[in-house]
């Protein structure tokens, strides 16, 4: 059934055969591939676009942060809607995906509970109502997606492997600040952990449970942050490494979170 954009939601095709999708394509739609991949909080999804009448399109392609494989999946839809707006030459588009949980929620046959999901089925239904033409859903069986979804799974891997290298990255920059580190003088008094200045005769204060450190680094990059952006990004100061190393802590895994971040 085709499904205008005054009336969105409630119907959809259930297509296990890509050549069930012929019938759509005879009637004049554009086919529009979404599909994406999910690990540990990245995502990436590819969308291609297809009819009888004109050359294969390119594949197209994104990664992004997501909180679980059915938002990726979703965020491939709504890929799919935005890269179909673009295309002039559309008259009606069937939108396909292989989670049967997604295409349910987008036509409203499903209630998103968690509020990401929420989020990004509102997105989906402001997407649908930009454009200016009909178009209708289908779950489709993995196999027909399967072009979008290796080129998914392959933006996905490329994505790894830079969040890989970034993490490499930090850990190398706290490496270099352990080794600045070593011969500054450290004192504890009052209660306070201090360690002297490499050039002057400061003292700053360092404090590894609430991280703060009163050096000029740590007080421009980090003191007015707020103190999430603390917890999930900040890295420390040669100071706060010198602490951690006459204290005895594992300064990798105090700050663990911020190491291996993934955005």
């Amino acid at each position: 059934m085709l499904v205008s954009k005054e009336y969105i939601f409630g119907h959809y095709e259930e297509i296990e055969h890509s050549e069930d999708l012929n019938k759509f394509i005879e009637e004049g739609f554009h086919i529009i591939h979404c599909d994406a991949s999910y690990e540990d909080g990245i995502g990436a999804c590819s969308v291609q676009i297809r009819n009888s009448g004109e050359k294969e399109r390119k594949i197209k392609s994104r990664s992004f942060s997501t909180l679980g494989p059915v938002e990726a999946e979703m965020r491939s839809v709504l890929h799919g809607i935005r890269e179909a707006k673009k295309t002039k030459s559309i008259r009606k588009a069937l939108f396909t995906n292989d989670n049967y949980n997604v295409i349910n929620l987008i036509v409203g046959n499903h209630t998103p509970r968690k509020s990401h999901i929420i989020k990004t089925t509102n997105k989906v239904k402001e997407a649908l109502g930009e454009l200016n033409f009909p178009y209708n859903f289908a779950w489709v069986r993995s196999k027909i997606n399967k072009k979008v979804d290796r080129e998914a799974k392959r933006v996905l891997k490329r994505k790894e492997k830079a969040v890989e290298l970034r993490v490499e990255k930090r850990k190398e920059q706290i490496i270099f600040q352990i080794e600045k580190s070593k011969n500054l003088k450290y004192e504890f008094k009052e209660g306070k952990h201090f360690v002297k200045s490499e050039k002057y005769e400061n003292w700053y204060e360092s404090n590894l449970e609430n991280l703060f450190c009163s050096c000029a680094f740590w007080n421009k990059k980090w003191n007015d942050k707020d103190e999430i952006i603390k917890i999930t990004r900040a890295l420390p100061c040669k100071h706060m490494c010198k602490v951690a190393r006459e204290t005895n802590k594992d300064i990798f895994q105090i700050f663990k979170t911020q190491i291996s971040r993934r955005k």
